[in-house]
């Protein structure tokens, strides 16, 4: 049957967003193509296991359809998934959001775009950053931790060397590190 990775944002017995993602392509267990979906029964089952066992912040969920169309779970992610970022390309930032929220600030309204396609807009930003050296991933307040996991999966996914710096600090020596082909992704809320 059909796969689907779930991300989700919640706090104390409230869910705030379910995103689910059709798993389109999987290769050791990582989304290479995905779409996302506004499937009703995984965002209702998301909803009701996030609240049963009091998930918060950024956490996920596999699941599978069986043979009549009935999701069945496969796993439980209590952490943040390493394709949740399909979720924030289709308007929810639920990794911003879960600093938001640990930070006892206000969550931005998310708006999602369902039908978007990981595999055409990863494929855009990889055709850009595919040979680097390094890249450099910068943030502000709370944009810096989201920083951090960036320069963090862009290591152990792709093998590229990546730092991140608080936008602040870039002007006081990592600047000197950067040159002509170096990409810096800025992350901002």
């Amino acid at each position: 049957g059909v796969e689907y990775s779930v991300d989700v944002l919640s706090r104390k017995n409230e869910v705030v967003i379910v995103v689910p993602r059709r798993r389109d392509v999987i290769r050791s267990g990582i989304t290479f193509h995905g779409t996302i979906e506004k499937q009703k029964d995984i965002i209702d089952y998301s909803r009701r296991i996030s609240e049963k066992i009091g998930l918060e912040y950024a956490h996920g969920f596999q699941f599978k359809l069986d043979e009549n169309g009935v999701p069945k779970i496969l796993e439980c992610n209590p952490r943040i998934q390493g394709t949740m970022v399909l979720s924030t390309l289709a308007g929810a930032n639920i990794i911003y959001g879960a600093v938001k929220l640990a930070l006892g600030e206000e969550i931005p309204k998310f708006e999602i775009k369902s039908g978007l396609k990981l595999a055409s807009e990863m494929r855009k930003l990889a055709a850009e950053i595919c040979n680097v050296k390094s890249i450099f991933y910068i943030g502000r307040g709370v944009s810096y931790v989201t920083a951090m996991e960036g320069a963090l999966k862009m290591k152990e996914i792709a093998y590229i060397h990546a730092e991140a710096y608080p936008g602040g600090e870039l002007k006081h020596g990592p600047l000197a590190l950067i040159e002509e082909g170096v990409p810096v992704i800025a992350i901002c809320p």
